[in-house]
């Protein structure tokens, strides 16, 4: 996952990977939404954070403006109510990065 060995456009397009979450002052990732609880996504290559409008099978139908191509991995400099998000691809990554195959041997 971390070279990018998978098929890109699925997991942006059909998953909550290219949702926005950030660490709450216990630790625990939450999901960031807008006050209606709509989750935050961003655009591919780009800090611009934008509100999935609806959920369903695809996501690029649910953000306002039109279709976009969602980001997996935004810039690091993406905050949101003061906090630096990653997607739930990041969190997932950084979450299991300790267990490498050393550790499991």
């Amino acid at each position: 996952m971390e070279e990018d060995l998978y098929d890109g456009p699925f997991p942006k397009r059909h998953t909550n990977m290219p949702f926005l979450g950030a660490r709450d002052d216990s630790g625990e990732w939450r999901p960031v939404a807008e006050p209606e609880g709509r989750p935050l996504v961003t655009v591919q290559d780009a800090a611009e954070v934008r509100v999935l409008e609806k959920l369903g099978n695809d996501n690029r139908e649910g953000v306002e403006r039109g279709s976009l191509c969602l980001g997996l991995k935004p810039p690091a400099a993406v905050m949101v109510k003061g906090r630096r998000v990653r997607t739930v691809l990041e969190a997932q990554l950084g979450e299991l990065a300790g267990y490498t195959p050393d550790w499991a041997a």
